[in-house]
């Protein structure tokens, strides 16, 4: 199923962008940092990577709090594409080199991060998610949207399945109140001033 047309329904709906907006035929597993076994690729903050499934099992995302995941997936290949934006990238190129590797490309798209908008922010951010679509269409579904709230997350993409999965970083559940984000947008913009770069 392909949540495209839903994701800019909501876009046009009052209050898009204040609260969390989830939308995904299933939910998220949870998995523990210690399963994934170090068999993981980790991205930061503007970084990009393309993983296929007999490289390494996940690509792992910590403490997404104003930044974006862009995810895709290539079912035919179990290959991953995977960048996390920090404002509105030019990913065109990163795009192109990960479908000049596919025959007969077969793609899942997933957005997850951001807090809530705010004035200044967020709405470049969002670019990259139509970016990426209209990039790769016909052969892309968007699969999953998982924005704004204000609760970090920590995902751990599945290069097998192309699932995403919710990462318990201390091995056990979070306590109320624990995902909250910490990290103030100041300390965001000073963290993310720069250029992308590969991993």
């Amino acid at each position: 199923m392909d949540f495209f047309k839903a994701y800019l329904d909501a876009k046009k709906r009052q209050g898009f962008g204040n609260t969390q907006i989830r939308i995904a035929s299933a939910e998220r597993p949870h998995v523990s940092l210690s399963s994934l076994r170090g068999n993981f690729i980790e991205i930061k903050y503007k970084q990009s990577t393309i993983v296929e499934y007999a490289e390494k099992r996940y690509v792992l995302v910590k403490s997404l709090d104003y930044d974006l995941l862009i995810s895709v997936y290539d079912v035919n290949t179990s290959r991953v594409f995977a960048f996390r934006a920090a404002k509105q990238e030019d990913m065109k190129k990163l795009l192109y080199n990960f479908l000049k590797r596919l025959k007969k490309p077969n793609l899942e798209l997933r957005a997850i991060g951001m807090q809530n908008l705010r004035e200044g922010y967020g709405a470049d951010l969002l670019a990259n998610i139509e970016l990426a679509y209209t990039a790769l269409k016909p052969n892309v579904r968007l699969v999953e949207l998982d924005l704004f709230g204000n609760e970090t997350r920590h995902i751990a993409i599945d290069t097998k399945t192309g699932s995403s999965n919710d990462v318990l970083i201390y091995d056990r559940f979070y306590k109320p109140g624990e995902l909250t984000t910490q990290t103030s947008f100041e300390q965001f913009q000073s963290l993310v001033l720069g250029h992308p770069t590969k991993v």
